[in-house]
C-alpha cells in the first residue's frame, strides 16, 4: 500500500500560495548579489549584504540611469556606488560630536585620520593608512568640479598635508560642505568655502570604487 505524504504536501502548497500573494518582486541583478525589490509604492529597494543601509530608489529614475526594463537592470553600478557613499556618510554622521584627540581612533576621542579610517573601514573593509598624508596617497585624485559625496578633501599646512575630511554634501551650485574631526571642536560639518577651509584646500582624492572589493592595497 502506498503511503501519502499529506503533510509535506500542505506546506508546499501553502509555499506556493504565499508566493503568489506576495506584491514584492525579488530578483537578483548580477554577480555582486545585489537585489532589489519592486514596491508598489513605485519604489525599488536597493540591498546588499556587504553594506549597512537598505535604500529606497524611484523606479522611473533607476530605470533612467542603468536599464530600460525592471529585467534589464544589469548594470548596477551607479547604484552599488551610491549606495556605499549612503553607507560611509550614515556612519560617518554617527560621530557628529566627538570630541577631538590627537592620536585618537574611539568615540570618546578621535583624530580627522582616525575619523577617516574608523568610518571607512568597518563600512566597506577599505584599508586605509593611519595619517592623513598617506591617506592622500591613496584613490584616485579628483577635480573640484566633479567632486561628490564621499570623497575625502586634503588640507595643507606650510605646503605639508596635515588635516583630511569627507564630503557631506554638495549643492546644485556646487557648494560643498566636509564632515570631519576638527581640533576645536571635534567631529562637525563644515564648509569647503568657508574663508578658514577654503585657501587650505589642496586636493580631493576618491577611494570608493565599484570595484568587487573596494580594497586598496
Amino acid at each position: 500500500m502506498r503511503r501519502v505524504y499529506i503533510f509535506p504536501t500542505i506546506v508546499l502548497l501553502l509555499f506556493f500560495v504565499f508566493q503568489s500573494c506576495s506584491s514584492v518582486n525579488k530578483v537578483a541583478l548580477n554577480k555582486r548579489q545585489i537585489s532589489y525589490q519592486i514596491v508598489k509604492e513605485g519604489k525599488i529597494k536597493i540591498k546588499n549584504p556587504r553594506f549597512a543601509v537598505e535604500d529606497s530608489y524611484n523606479v522611473e529614475q533607476v530605470i533612467k540611469n542603468v536599464g530600460e526594463t525592471y529585467e534589464e537592470l544589469e548594470n548596477v553600478e551607479k547604484l552599488e556606488e551610491e549606495l556605499k557613499i549612503k553607507s560611509v556618510l550614515e556612519e560617518a554622521k554617527t560621530y557628529l560630536g566627538t570630541p577631538y584627540r590627537y592620536g585618537g581612533i574611539t568615540r570618546k576621542g578621535i583624530d580627522c585620520s582616525g575619523f577617516v579610517l574608523s568610518v571607512f573601514s568597518p563600512i566597506l573593509g577599505l584599508r586605509l593608512p593611519r595619517v592623513a598624508s598617506a591617506q592622500a596617497q591613496e584613490g584616485d585624485r579628483v577635480d573640484l568640479s566633479e567632486i561628490r559625496e564621499g570623497d575625502l578633501v586634503f588640507f595643507a599646512k606650510r605646503s605639508r598635508i596635515s588635516h583630511v575630511g569627507i564630503v557631506y554634501s554638495v549643492s546644485e551650485e556646487r557648494e560643498v560642505s566636509f564632515i570631519h574631526a576638527s581640533t576645536s571642536r571635534g567631529v562637525m560639518v563644515s564648509s569647503l568655502n568657508s574663508k578658514y577651509w577654503a585657501p587650505k584646500f589642496k586636493f580631493a582624492k576618491r577611494v570608493i570604487k565599484t570595484d568587487e572589493s573596494n580594497c586598496l592595497m
